[in-house]
């Protein structure tokens, strides 16, 4: 099906250079015509395919990313709620992210990205996964761990700490601030039976950084002791399912700490007179015991 159109008051400089194009290309002015409009048109076209596409990828991702960010909160975080931490005037920007109707930009989705903490890698591109970890070797001596736990990072009101033991033994540190953020560290540390001996030398330092850092937490001398902080400290035992999520990190850690049951794992293992220390899991007491009679 063809259709006419009939285009007046055009430049005389556009008729002569269509003219020119025409001569060039051995063909009838009209036809240069059709030409150069088909191509512009689709041109425009892919511009706008392309544009709507990366808009959409946004949305879903950015989208994704408050649905995680509801299964940790106790309360449902609307678009709105995050322009107005964001310092937004006005709370339809970020619904218009998340409906895929504005492109934002590079910065604006670091800062996206930082509000849930996940990786704006992820965010911006579709790179990596959601959630992503930083390797860390926990310092050997106490006061320099303690002091690393409790430092202040890319984010300040730290309010909660959690050491999680996962399904094989590995050790992850997560730090939770204010706003439901985190950073979720991943260690070198197995706390299981199967370790060599190197690793056992690490769990040996482990366990005496722990031992230190509940003396401080528990302690009640002095107005910059650990537990005139207000911090929390508890640890977890993630089931086999729960640690291949955490590790894939496709999932809000914090939605996943959400749904456990504290266990004091970490208030326990160290300590070398408890005799009534529980099998946190299997082979627990006998691996602390080890532990705890070669550090004497």
């Amino acid at each position: 099906m063809f259709g006419r159109l009939t285009i007046r008051n055009l430049k005389v400089e556009i008729v002569e250079r269509l003219n020119e194009l025409a001569s060039i290309n051995e063909r009838s002015v009209e036809a240069e015509v059709r030409y150069a409009l088909a191509k512009w048109t689709e041109l425009n076209g892919s511009e706008a395919s392309v544009d709507e596409y990366y808009r959409g990828e946004i949305s879903e991702r950015l989208s994704f990313l408050i649905q995680q960010k509801n299964g940790a909160l106790n309360f449902e975080l609307k678009a709105s709620h995050v322009a107005e931490k964001l310092g937004f005037a006005k709370g339809s920007i970020v619904e218009q992210w998340a409906q895929g109707e504005v492109e934002p930009t590079f910065e604006q989705l670091d800062a996206l990205a930082d509000y849930f903490s996940a990786d704006p890698k992820w965010l911006k591109h579709g790179d990596g996964s959601p959630f992503d970890k930083t390797y860390i070797r926990i310092p050997e001596k106490p006061k320099e761990a303690i002091d690393w736990l409790l430092k202040k990072e890319r984010y300040d009101d730290l309010i909660n700490i959690a050491f999680i033991r996962d399904f094989s033994g590995c050790i992850y540190v997560v730090k939770i601030y204010e706003n439901q953020r985190s950073i979720v560290y991943y260690t070198p540390y197995v706390l299981d039976d199967s370790v060599g001996n190197g690793g056992f030398n690490s769990l040996c330092k482990l366990f005496v950084f722990w031992e230190q850092l509940y003396k401080e937490y528990t302690s009640s001398q002095g107005s910059t002791s650990l537990s005139a902080s207000n911090i929390m400290i508890k640890s977890y035992i993630f089931d086999e399912l729960d640690s291949q999520e955490l590790e894939k990190g496709n999932i809000d850690p914090l939605a996943l700490i959400k749904k456990q049951t504290n266990s004091s794992w970490w208030e326990d293992v160290w300590d070398t007179g408890d005799t009534r220390l529980r099998e946190y899991w299997s082979g627990c007491r006998e691996l602390c015991i080890k532990v705890n009679e070669h550090r004497r």
